[in-house]
């Protein structure tokens, strides 16, 4: 679960929005780091042999009357393959650690309480 602005977002209702996308093969939802929500939707998509990849834009108008605008997905990638666990369902476990690998630890501001001295 995604927790967007203070909604809870399901990963599962915005993959079923974007397989209804006729360029879609395959897709896995994950939430990622939101400066202004908390957390925000990032879908990877697999498009068919034959499909043309399309934008973000696209993908927020195809979804408009699917999705609440907290659902929609903020980032978008496209991938020649979905990670796949053992008896070959997709995987957003591995999907998160994967991408978390990838994206460099930003360092955290730290506050410090003092009492307004």
């Amino acid at each position: 679960m995604i927790i967007s602005g203070g909604f809870n977002v399901y990963p599962q209702m915005i993959e079923q929005a974007i397989y209804e996308h006729p360029a879609v093969h395959e897709v896995i939802v994950i939430g990622i780091p939101d400066d202004y929500r908390g957390e925000a939707a990032k879908a990877f998509v697999k498009l068919r042999a034959s499909a043309n990849p399309f934008t973000l834009e696209e993908l927020k108008a195809f979804l408009a009357g699917k999705l609440g605008k907290h659902e929609i997905p903020a980032a978008l990638d496209f991938v020649d393959e979905l990670p796949r666990t053992s008896v070959g369902k997709l995987s957003r476990h591995e999907l998160r650690n994967l991408q978390s690998a990838q994206q460099p630890a930003q360092p955290k501001q730290q506050q410090l309480a003092t009492g307004g001295r």
